[in-house]
């Protein structure tokens, strides 16, 4: 009987601490807006873009899913994705990912590691060129 017990103990042990639970992505923040060159001669420039709201980070990881395109031409754009944390001067950098391609009629997908959950962070994208003002669009997932 005890050992029969101790068994299905052991079972029952084995299936609750083996089961990994099964969370749904649902979207935190979003962004929007066309950036500026990186050498704007005409002031407003504008080569960031924050995603809004900010969000407490849930796993150590965010998904981006959006658009990324220069209007009017084919051409491929190269655009920094970065989790921060804002502030007036320096933003607190948690991680990045480089994203090339023309996205307009498909969705591409990134995931940026930060290594461990964040709380009050933004996604950050920024337009590294100084030949291109690209338009962007998307939505942070946790």
């Amino acid at each position: 009987m005890k050992k029969s017990l101790f068994m299905i103990l052991s079972l029952f042990a084995m299936i609750t601490f083996s089961v990994q639970p099964v969370f749904a992505e649902s979207v935190v923040s979003s962004y929007s807006d066309w950036l500026t060159k990186a050498n704007c001669p005409y002031p407003p420039c504008n080569t960031t873009e924050y995603s809004s709201p900010q969000f407490d980070m849930v796993r150590s990881y965010v998904t981006v899913k959006g658009y990324q395109y220069l209007p009017g031409f084919p051409d491929d754009v190269t655009l920094t994705y970065q989790v921060v944390d804002e502030d007036w001067f320096f933003d607190d950098v948690y991680g990045e990912t480089i994203k090339t391609g023309y996205y307009k009629d498909s969705l591409f997908t990134i995931t940026i590691s930060t290594f461990t959950a964040k709380p009050g962070v933004k996604v950050k994208v920024i337009n590294p060129s100084t030949q291109i003002g690209p338009k962007v669009e998307g939505s942070v997932y946790q």
